[in-house]
Formats: C-alpha cells, sequence, structure tokens
C-alpha cells in the first residue's frame, strides 16, 4: 500500500539501483521500505539470490533471423526468470513452472550465433567465429580473416555489453536443447526451447528443471542407446544407469497408445514383478511414470528367446531339455507358493542370460498372471492356444496347475520339435478323444522312459490327477537326471563329456 495516496497498487521497480516500490497514482513517488516494519525492500534481491536454485546464460532461437539469443535465465522456486543482462534488478519476464514438464531436445540444430551490434559475426558455411572490439575483422562466405591470434566468442546484449563467457572456434556449432513443456487447451503442448553449450551444463539444468517440477524422468538416471525390440504399444531399448554403468532393459509405453484393457494388463504385470524375487524372474527395477510415457526398467538378458533357440536347435538332447525344465519347474513353483499364476508360459515368454546350453533362464511377461486361492477356480480364458489348457478352452474352470501342462508342452516340443496336440478353438470337443498323447514316432526311441514318464504327467487332462509344480520337483526326471536319462544317446553322451571337463 502506497503510505502517500493508500492505493493498493504499487509495483515493484528499480531505482537509483535499488529496488523500490513505485506508485503511479501520486506523481510517481518512490518508496524503499514498508511503511508498517520498516522491511527493506532491497533484501527482497539479497534473499532471491541466496535462495537461487540455478542460473546461467540459455539461448533461444529468434523468430525473425533464426539466430541463437543469449539470456540470462535464473529459477527460483517454481519461476524461471530471465535477463536481457546478468546485471540487471528487472527481468524481461518469467515462465511460472507449475503444471510444465521438460524434455530433452535430442537433435539440436546446431545454428551458429549472430548479433545485429557488431560484436559477433558469423557465416552458415564457415566454422569460425570472430570479434569485432579488439580487431580488425572480415567474414565472407568462404573465408575468415583476424589480427587476433585467438577467437573469443562474446555473448552480447542489446546494449553492447557481454554477458558470457568466452568459448572456442567449435563451440557454438554443437548446442545441447531441452524443450520446457505446457498442455494447454484442446491438449494443445506449447514448448520453449532453450539451449546452452556443453552435455554438462544441460544436465545440470535438467536435473533442477525436473526437481522443480516434480518430474521424475528416464534421463535423470539413464542413458538409452540401441532399441533391443518393438511390440504393440511400446519400444524396448538398453540403457546405462549413469551412477552404477549397470545395463538395463528400458521398456518405453507410449500411454496414447494403449487401450484401457492394455493398461490393466500393464498394471498387473508391474503389481506382480513388484512382489517377486527370483533367480528365474526378470527382475524389475524400476518405474518411471511421466504425462505421456511409462518407462519400466528391467533386468538384461542377452540370449534371446527360448522360441529363438528352438527355431535354430531344432531337436533338443535330453539333458539340454532337463536343464531348461528344471529351472522352469522351480520358478512356477515359486509362483504358486506365491498365490501367482502366469497363465501364458510358452517359450516366447522364456528369455536366456547367453547363448550357451548352460544359460539361465528368465521367465518374462506376466500381463496375463493373476492371484489364485489354494482352492479357487478362474473362469476367465487367457493364454495363448497352443500352450493353454483344456480345461481352459472348455471354460470348465480352472486353477494353478494350467501352469504344469504348458510346461509338459514345451518339453515335449524341445525333445520331439513338434507340439504334441493340433491347436484347437473349439469350447464343446471331447477332451479325452482329442488329448490323446503318444510317443510312437522314431524321435522318441532315444528318449528315456522317466522323461516320457514325466510328460504324460504333466499332459494329464485330468486336472485332478495332473502333476503339480511341487509335486514335479519331486520326481525322479528332475530330481536326479543322470541317474535316468538315456546314456545309449549319443548327444547325451558328448554333453556328459563336456560336463565332466567343466568339473575337472
Amino acid at each position: 500500500m502506497c503510505p502517500n495516496c493508500h492505493s493498493r497498487y504499487p509495483r515493484f521497480c528499480v531505482k537509483n539501483n535499488k529496488v523500490a516500490m513505485k506508485c503511479e497514482y501520486c506523481n510517481n513517488c518512490y518508496f524503499y521500505s514498508c511503511v508498517y516494519c520498516n522491511f527493506k525492500f532491497q533484501k527482497c534481491l539479497y534473499m532471491l539470490k541466496n535462495n537461487t536454485l540455478k542460473e546461467g546464460i540459455l539461448y533461444k532461437i529468434g523468430k525473425h533471423l533464426h539466430q541463437y539469443k543469449a539470456r540470462y535465465y535464473v529459477l527460483f522456486d517454481n519461476l524461471l526468470y530471465y535477463y536481457d543482462k546478468q546485471k540487471n534488478y528487472r527481468p524481461r519476464g518469467f515462465m511460472f513452472l507449475e503444471g510444465c514438464y521438460v524434455e530433452v531436445i535430442q537433435n539440436s540444430d546446431g545454428l551458429n550465433l549472430n548479433t545485429n551490434n557488431g560484436n559477433v559475426i558469423t557465416s552458415n558455411t564457415t566454422s569460425t567465429i570472430v570479434t569485432a572490439n579488439t580487431s580488425s575483422t572480415t567474414t565472407t562466405n568462404t573465408t575468415t580473416t583476424t589480427t587476433n591470434t585467438t577467437n573469443t566468442t562474446a555473448i552480447a546484449t542489446n546494449n553492447g555489453e557481454n554477458v558470457g563467457t568466452t568459448n572456442d572456434n567449435n563451440s557454438s556449432n554443437n548446442k545441447y536443447g531441452f524443450s520446457i513443456c505446457h498442455k494447454g487447451t484442446n491438449n494443445n503442448v506449447q514448448k520453449r526451447n532453450l539451449y546452452v553449450n556443453s552435455y554438462e551444463e544441460r544436465e545440470e539444468w535438467l536435473k533442477v528443471l525436473y526437481s522443480t517440477t516434480k518430474q521424475n524422468t528416464l534421463y535423470n538416471s539413464y542413458e538409452l542407446h540401441e532399441q533391443l525390440g518393438q511390440g504393440k504399444f511400446s519400444t524396448v531399448y538398453r540403457g546405462i544407469n549413469k551412477q552404477t554403468l549397470a545395463e538395463f532393459a528400458i521398456k518405453v509405453i507410449d500411454k496414447r497408445s494403449v487401450s484401457i484393457y492394455e493398461k490393466e494388463l500393464l498394471r498387473s504385470e508391474i503389481s506382480i514383478l513388484r512382489l517377486l524375487r527370483h533367480p528365474n524372474v526378470i527382475y524389475l527395477k524400476e518405474i518411471i511414470n511421466t504425462k505421456e510415457t511409462l518407462y519400466i526398467s528391467m533386468e538384461l538378458v542377452k540370449g534371446g528367446e527360448l522360441y529363438d533357440l528352438i527355431l535354430t536347435e531344432k531337436i533338443f538332447s535330453e539333458i539340454h531339455a532337463n536343464k531348461i525344465i528344471t529351472q522352469l519347474i522351480k520358478t512356477v513353483a515359486y509362483l504358486h507358493k506365491c498365490g501367482i499364476i502366469h497363465r501364458d508360459i510358452k517359450p516366447e515368454n522364456i528369455l536366456l542370460t547367453d547363448k550357451s546350453k548352460d544359460a539361465q533362464i528368465k521367465l518374462t511377461d506376466f500381463g496375463l498372471s493373476t492371484l489364485c486361492a489354494p482352492n479357487e477356480l478362474l473362469t476367465d480364458p487367457c493364454g495363448t492356444l497352443a500352450y493353454v489348457a483344456p480345461e481352459v478352452i472348455t471354460l470348465q474352470g480352472y486353477n494353478h496347475k494350467i501352469d504344469t501342462w504348458s510346461i509338459g508342452v514345451i518339453l515335449y516340443l524341445l525333445l520331439s520339435g513338434k507340439l504334441p496336440f493340433p491347436i484347437n478353438k473349439n469350447t464343446e470337443l471331447d477332451v479325452n478323444k482329442y488329448y490323446v498323447l503318444n510317443f510312437k514316432e522314431p524321435i522318441w526311441k532315444r528318449v528315456s522312459t522317466s522323461a516320457k514318464n514325466f510328460i504324460s504327467r504333466l499332459l494329464e487332462v485330468d486336472v485332478q490327477k495332473r502333476i503339480s509344480a511341487s509335486e514335479a520337483l519331486e520326481h525322479i526326471w528332475i530330481k536326479n537326471p543322470t541317474a535316468v536319462i538315456n546314456e545309449n544317446s549319443y548327444i547325451y553322451k558328448n554333453e556328459e563329456i563336456n560336463i565332466l571337463n567343466l568339473q575337472d
């Protein structure tokens, strides 16, 4: 309030290099302290400086000449002030960051600095920046001449006063940018693009801006590298943690392309993976959620899918199949102990840590997984037809034993190179006639009786008689495979020799 006319609308300004209040209603009078508590307005400037989160020179691209223009920016709380010069008391303007978010500009335009006052002169076809204040300088499209032995980049303001630092010749050719974005009406996104001279400087600004906008983003913690895979609504990249340098698989999901049903599957997968800690279950590191994108950081495995290995190998030796299935049985037994059914176990959802025959498996894709009580029956049909249990197709209700059926199908496929049953969609079929298991083909002569017995118990149509995952762990083919696997198999003998050599 003005102490003279008692107007309620005085304004802050700078008078005689001091912060003051100006009243426009009583002959533009100025006062420098509060009339009630005698608080000196100059202290506001000191408080602002002491609580500044970040300040420095940022560049924007001009609307008309499309050249970089330098301004001095000060981030205070959730306000980003910008000044024509560093020493100015009065800002040219400010940006209110509430509701904004920050994005990294991956490919900067690489424009060169240019100003109209003659302090910095550049051309599009030369890579040398020269100054005119201390020497006579001529710049053309093909040549650059200067009388100085070194070239100094000066960031000039409108009145010719430098507000920046000096850089080398190439510093202005590569800018590192970021966008401050705000979603307005009709979902129109407005962006303010700003640039700095170095990657390190951009990282400093991003860190404080992410914190100010309360935006946790992937680029705080990870560097993204090559693409590893592409899904319907997600892309997977190799990411490196900036602190530990550990590698992860980063799944990038565009929320705008995800249906309501797919969102539910995604929530289910995330919630279940957060519960699980097992060496053969893919490890979920963290979830990073932004306005339009969901980032899921997961354990990176480099051996590919079991499905790809099946296409390459065609038929597996019994000892190799045993290594894979034993790990899978132990993993599924762990899931069932936690009250979780996977419901979509298939070779595409089994990853390998490497390409060797001793590779560890990693069970993944828990989108269809669900919690199930010991005596509960589920009725919603889901899964992949080639691997799904008959009680799911006939809609009779099912429990955790549908997972052991899927394991039986995979084991049959590994040992014979084909599926045990044709794919069926008929919900009214006679399961006892349709799902008839046989081992009559010549390929089964090299397979041990114990393995065939184990498959028969996994692929039992009667759910009550079908073996559970915990019971499967006690089967001799899992518990003591070297005692029962067919030693007449030439493939087995070679692998056994390799195992003995490793032990020696």
